[in-house]
């Protein structure tokens, strides 16, 4: 490897994974060496919040805008941690830093939107969209559609899912607990890793088999997606939905008499909701995937921050409470969305945790 070369290093650690405290040697170098090299800023962010050092982190998210303002997965990065630091000044700064830059209009929306699904308040967020999210043809935004279909699951309208977002249409029910996921999507089989991490499987997934009396092949897709519970708790945690998947494969294990296998799944659970307790209180985040921006040309479409945001299960949702009247809503203009059909759009399966989106 060339040692005076910075993208050699960028490249190193991107093989041994931004979102990996051993990427950050290679990380600083690079920047050191480069330090107009923006994407090599947004990964080393990566790495430092994968560490838990979140000011480090946004601070290094910084750098990236500061070089390219309009770099995507470095202002969603840097937009997140802000927002669970509690720092308001540098979310304010991100927007006037996203303005004086040309930043669209709907990428400034998504971002409000954002911010105010982060704090449970799914009525603004709901009329923020309902307002400024969606086409002339009153379609979903391409850019809202996470913050649509993440917004609708939050206060349980499932029947609304497909016709505003375009959500498959077997979803809604298989979150209903009426039917069993299918073993197919986009006419390619499912893989374990994908039922595990996909923002339309996973937790959703796991709760109809169970309910619908399939713990054992619940248990089955668990033994394939992973070689122990150690690795179960490592990746799941490592995307933020350890606590929500957890429960549900402890519970399809007691169903299988493995009883010490479920209760040290439920231990590792435990450990991760009060990781997600004391970053809250100390005003720092959980640790999670955030945007690594590697692959150039792709359109940054927030949707499958897995996400993740199949966002289903991250700390966030775990520490936030999902109990919402539906009358203390504030829907005006909704309605008007709920009635409409789009067209069939095309999903990618990965959810957004684990997304790795684009830096243009």
């Amino acid at each position: 490897m060339a040692p005076n070369f910075a993208p050699a290093h960028a490249t190193l650690a991107l093989i041994q994974g931004d979102n990996s405290r051993a990427a950050e040697p290679e990380l600083r170098r690079a920047v050191e060496l480069d330090p107009s090299y923006s994407e090599a800023w947004l990964w080393l962010g990566n790495s430092l919040a994968a560490q838990a050092r979140y000011q480090e982190a946004r601070d290094a998210y910084w750098r990236a805008l500061e070089l390219d303002p309009l770099l995507q997965p470095a202002v969603l990065n840097f937009f997140g941690t802000s927002s669970d630091l509690g720092d308001a000044a540098s979310i304010e700064r991100l927007f006037r830093k996203l303005k004086r830059a040309g930043a669209s209009a709907d990428l400034l929306f998504s971002l409000r939107a954002e911010g105010a699904y982060r704090l449970g308040d799914y009525s603004a967020a709901l009329k923020l969209l309902s307002k400024h999210g969606v086409d002339g043809n009153g379609r979903p935004k391409h850019l809202l559609w996470l913050s649509w279909f993440e917004s609708i699951s939050a206060i349980g309208y499932y029947d609304a899912m497909h016709r505003v977002t375009g959500c498959p249409e077997w979803y809604a029910l298989m979150v209903s607990g009426k039917v069993l996921p299918p073993k197919s999507f986009e006419g390619k089989p499912v893989t374990p890793e994908e039922f595990w991490t996909s923002l339309f499987f996973s937790a959703p997934a796991a709760r109809s088999m169970i309910e619908l009396g399939h713990s054992h092949d619940l248990v089955k897709l668990y033994r394939a997606g992973f070689r122990d519970a150690d690795e179960f708790i490592s990746q799941v945690d490592r995307r933020d939905m350890l606590p929500e998947l957890a429960s549900n494969v402890a519970v399809a294990l007691r169903s299988e008499g493995l009883d010490s296998e479920a209760d040290y799944v439920l231990r590792g659970r435990l450990v991760s909701l009060k990781r997600c307790w004391r970053a809250r209180r100390s005003g720092t985040r959980a640790a999670g995937w955030h945007w690594s921006g590697r692959h150039k040309g792709s359109s940054l479409r927030r949707s499958p921050r897995s996400k993740p945001r199949s966002s289903e299960a991250g700390c966030r949702m775990a520490v936030r409470s999902h109990s919402i009247s539906r009358g203390n809503l504030h829907l005006a203009g909704f309605a008007a969305i709920l009635a409409f059909r789009p067209p069939a759009i095309a999903f990618s399966i990965t959810s957004r945790k684990n997304r790795r989106s684009s830096d243009r």
